[in-house]
Protein backbone atom coordinates (compact mmCIF):
# COMPACT_ATOMS: atom_id res chain seq x y z
CA UNK A 1 0.00 0.00 0.00
CA UNK A 2 1.33 3.39 -0.94
CA UNK A 3 0.34 5.97 1.65
CA UNK A 4 0.72 9.72 1.47
CA UNK A 5 0.66 11.78 4.68
CA UNK A 6 2.11 15.16 5.59
CA UNK A 7 5.89 15.42 5.23
CA UNK A 8 6.64 14.02 8.68
CA UNK A 9 5.48 14.11 12.27
CA UNK A 10 7.18 17.51 12.60
CA UNK A 11 4.44 19.46 10.77
CA UNK A 12 1.53 18.33 12.99
CA UNK A 13 3.71 18.75 16.10
CA UNK A 14 4.56 22.34 15.17
CA UNK A 15 0.89 23.21 14.68
CA UNK A 16 -0.06 21.46 17.93
CA UNK A 17 2.70 23.34 19.78
CA UNK A 18 1.53 26.66 18.36
CA UNK A 19 -2.04 25.75 19.35
CA UNK A 20 -0.97 25.00 22.93
CA UNK A 21 1.05 28.22 23.26
CA UNK A 22 -1.79 30.31 21.84
CA UNK A 23 -4.28 28.51 24.13
CA UNK A 24 -2.18 29.43 27.15
CA UNK A 25 -2.15 33.10 26.22
CA UNK A 26 -5.83 33.06 25.25
CA UNK A 27 -7.00 31.59 28.56
CA UNK A 28 -4.67 33.88 30.48
CA UNK A 29 -6.40 36.94 28.94
CA UNK A 30 -9.16 36.18 26.37
CA UNK A 31 -9.19 38.25 23.21
CA UNK A 32 -10.97 37.91 19.85
CA UNK A 33 -7.71 38.07 17.88
CA UNK A 34 -6.19 35.29 20.00
CA UNK A 35 -9.31 33.19 19.44
CA UNK A 36 -9.04 33.64 15.66
CA UNK A 37 -5.35 32.65 15.74
CA UNK A 38 -6.26 29.67 17.92
CA UNK A 39 -8.86 28.49 15.39
CA UNK A 40 -6.37 28.91 12.53
CA UNK A 41 -3.76 26.76 14.33
CA UNK A 42 -6.24 23.98 15.11
CA UNK A 43 -7.49 24.01 11.50
CA UNK A 44 -3.95 23.74 10.14
CA UNK A 45 -3.19 20.96 12.62
CA UNK A 46 -6.21 18.97 11.43
CA UNK A 47 -5.39 19.53 7.76
CA UNK A 48 -1.79 18.42 8.31
CA UNK A 49 -3.02 15.02 9.48
CA UNK A 50 -4.79 13.97 6.26
CA UNK A 51 -3.87 10.56 4.80
CA UNK A 52 -4.58 9.00 1.38
CA UNK A 53 -3.46 5.50 0.41
CA UNK A 54 -3.92 3.11 -2.52
CA UNK A 55 -4.10 -0.62 -1.80
CA UNK A 56 -3.21 -2.47 -5.00
CA UNK A 57 -3.39 -6.08 -3.91
CA UNK A 58 -5.61 -8.13 -3.39
CA UNK A 59 -8.40 -5.57 -3.84
CA UNK A 60 -7.77 -2.28 -5.55
CA UNK A 61 -9.09 0.36 -3.17
CA UNK A 62 -8.38 3.84 -1.87
CA UNK A 63 -8.04 4.36 1.88
CA UNK A 64 -8.74 7.81 3.29
CA UNK A 65 -8.18 8.93 6.85
CA UNK A 66 -6.63 11.21 9.43
CA UNK A 67 -3.32 10.86 11.29
CA UNK A 68 -2.42 7.44 9.79
CA UNK A 69 -5.78 5.88 10.71
CA UNK A 70 -8.00 4.95 7.74
CA UNK A 71 -11.55 6.15 8.29
CA UNK A 72 -13.00 5.39 4.85
CA UNK A 73 -12.26 2.88 2.11
CA UNK A 74 -13.39 3.09 -1.52
CA UNK A 75 -13.30 -0.09 -3.62
CA UNK A 76 -12.47 0.77 -7.23
CA UNK A 77 -14.06 -2.39 -8.66
CA UNK A 78 -16.46 -5.20 -7.79
CA UNK A 79 -15.22 -8.51 -6.39
CA UNK A 80 -15.78 -10.57 -9.56
CA UNK A 81 -14.66 -7.92 -12.05
CA UNK A 82 -11.37 -7.64 -13.90
CA UNK A 83 -9.90 -5.00 -11.62
CA UNK A 84 -6.65 -4.45 -13.50
CA UNK A 85 -8.45 -3.57 -16.73
CA UNK A 86 -10.97 -1.34 -15.00
CA UNK A 87 -8.33 0.59 -13.07
CA UNK A 88 -5.86 0.82 -15.95
CA UNK A 89 -8.29 1.80 -18.71
CA UNK A 90 -11.55 3.06 -17.24
CA UNK A 91 -10.62 4.79 -13.99
CA UNK A 92 -9.68 8.44 -13.98
CA UNK A 93 -8.91 10.94 -11.26
CA UNK A 94 -9.92 14.55 -11.85
CA UNK A 95 -8.67 17.48 -9.78
CA UNK A 96 -11.43 19.68 -8.36
CA UNK A 97 -11.26 23.05 -6.58
CA UNK A 98 -10.51 23.28 -2.85
CA UNK A 99 -8.14 20.28 -2.77
CA UNK A 100 -10.73 17.70 -3.83
CA UNK A 101 -10.34 14.75 -6.19
CA UNK A 102 -13.03 12.95 -8.20
CA UNK A 103 -12.43 9.24 -8.82
CA UNK A 104 -14.57 7.83 -11.64
CA UNK A 105 -15.03 4.44 -13.27
CA UNK A 106 -18.06 2.20 -14.07
CA UNK A 107 -18.33 1.16 -10.39
CA UNK A 108 -17.34 4.31 -8.52
CA UNK A 109 -18.04 8.02 -8.82
CA UNK A 110 -16.69 9.54 -5.62
CA UNK A 111 -15.31 12.92 -4.59
CA UNK A 112 -12.71 12.87 -1.80
CA UNK A 113 -11.12 15.68 0.15
CA UNK A 114 -7.33 15.58 -0.06
CA UNK A 115 -6.16 18.72 1.74
CA UNK A 116 -3.50 21.32 0.97
CA UNK A 117 -0.51 19.63 2.61
CA UNK A 118 -0.57 16.48 0.45
CA UNK A 119 -2.32 17.79 -2.68
CA UNK A 120 0.63 17.70 -5.09
CA UNK A 121 1.93 14.31 -4.01
CA UNK A 122 -1.57 12.81 -4.15
CA UNK A 123 -2.13 14.01 -7.72
CA UNK A 124 1.25 12.58 -8.72
CA UNK A 125 0.44 9.24 -7.07
CA UNK A 126 -2.97 8.94 -8.73
CA UNK A 127 -1.55 9.88 -12.14
CA UNK A 128 1.16 7.22 -11.81
CA UNK A 129 -1.11 4.46 -10.47
CA UNK A 130 -4.06 5.03 -12.79
CA UNK A 131 -2.16 5.29 -16.07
Amino acid sequence: MEVITSASIVCPLIFMGLFCITSYFYFKRPDVLKLIVLLIWISLWLLSGRMIGIVVWPDIKVNIGWFDEPTESINLCARNADCETIVAQKTKATALPFWRLRIENPYVDQVIFVGPFIWGRTLKMFNEKLK
